[in-house]
């Protein structure tokens, strides 16, 4: 990401549809949506080294600034919230409708 070039591909569970970057760097979260996973990807090896398991069809994720949290929607009208220390979805916040989208603010 430094110099904004192609370095290749990595292969990741079924249909990969939302990206976030752990603000260190070191890793990178990939929401499977049809595998109904989170890979993490190893951005030093270029390789995936966990899959979470998650909800019905991960979709968009928001990592905090800290990096120890990462909010993703799924489609059933949830938000799962994983804690990036264990790699594990620590619970799931039901929504009206199902987000297509995540937002954080300030206050």
């Amino acid at each position: 990401t430094v110099n904004n070039v192609f370095v290749g591909d990595i292969k990741t569970e079924a249909f990969p549809t939302g990206v976030v970057v752990r603000p260190a760097g070191d890793f990178v979260y990939v929401a499977n949506q049809h595998a109904n996973s989170v890979s993490v990807i190893a951005t030093k090896t270029k390789s995936e080294v966990a899959v979470i398991p998650v909800g019905v069809a991960p979709q968009r994720m928001l990592i905090t600034a800290d990096g120890a949290y990462i909010y993703v929607t799924f489609f059933t009208s949830e938000v799962g919230v994983i804690g990036t220390k264990k790699e594990e979805l620590l619970y799931t916040i039901s929504t009206s409708t199902a987000a297509d989208g995540l937002a954080f603010s300030t206050d």
